[in-house]
């Protein structure tokens, strides 16, 4: 799905720079602001030292997003190309070279695995999670019905993970699903 902020408003962007802006879509790293929430909620947001690590996390998390934007973008090229909207994307509009996205994907990669590997192994590990998975989802995953809606979702609950790692609390007990008594077996004995 495709929106405005995706694509330059009067065909291919005019310039090299909103062309590099448009392709890395800073203005969906909004999402990322999941990365935050374990902070916020384990009650460790006045503490500086978790405050920085939840920070380079969420950098990370940006870093790691727009990596898979140019990923994606030079593997759906032919399928942009012949969208009426999404042929406006920088590489399927050819104002940005396809190598030059996947050389930027790899950058980038690098760039967000350096901000999580400064965090901690367990950030770095739920990243290359992240990356690894979406990297699936670009693939294949996304032609499977539910199994692209089941991808969608895990990218948040891995957002989610990222910042428990980078602040190193644990999701919280009360949301993982308990057995009902009334679902436990009654037989006598």
């Amino acid at each position: 799905m495709s929106d405005d902020s995706d694509v330059g408003s009067r065909g291919a962007p005019s310039s090299v720079a909103r062309s590099w802006f448009v392709l890395v879509r800073p203005t969906h790293w909004a999402k990322n602001l999941f990365v935050l929430a374990p902070l916020l909620f384990s009650g460790r947001a006045a503490e500086s030292a978790a405050v920085v690590a939840a920070a380079l996390a969420f950098v990370a998390f940006c870093m790691a997003a727009s990596a898979v934007y140019c990923f994606n973008d030079v593997l759906d090229l032919s399928a942009d190309r012949a969208h009426p909207v999404k042929r406006r994307r920088p590489v399927a509009s050819g104002t940005v070279k396809p190598v030059h996205a996947m050389l930027a994907a790899a950058l980038l990669s690098l760039v967000a695995a350096g901000f999580a590997a400064a965090v901690n192994a367990r950030t770095l590990a739920w990243l290359g999670v992240y990356v690894g998975l979406n990297v699936l989802y670009s693939v294949w995953l996304k032609r499977i019905v539910l199994l692209d809606v089941f991808a969608i979702a895990s990218f948040f609950v891995i957002r989610l993970l990222v910042g428990s790692a980078a602040v190193q609390v644990h999701p919280s007990a009360r949301a993982q699903p308990k057995p009902s008594t009334k679902w436990r077996s009654t037989s006598a004995s």
